[in-house]
């Protein structure tokens, strides 16, 4: 269970539909992706075309 990230996270090219990370709680962003972000969200959908990912469980994110 991951709760502190101090760079950046990125979620990219996956095929899933649920992402649990309820017990993040802060995502420090000390390095960035491209420079600009701390959470970067890409291309996440299924083959067929369908998007596949619908939530996100950060309910703790400060």
């Amino acid at each position: 269970s991951i709760r502190e990230v101090t760079g950046y996270i990125l979620i990219a090219i996956n095929q899933f539909r649920r992402l649990p990370l309820e017990q993040l709680r802060v995502i420090r962003g000390t390095s960035l992706y491209e420079d600009r972000f701390a959470l970067a969200i890409l291309v996440n959908y299924q083959k067929d075309g369908v998007y596949g990912l619908k939530e996100l469980g950060l309910t703790h994110l400060t």
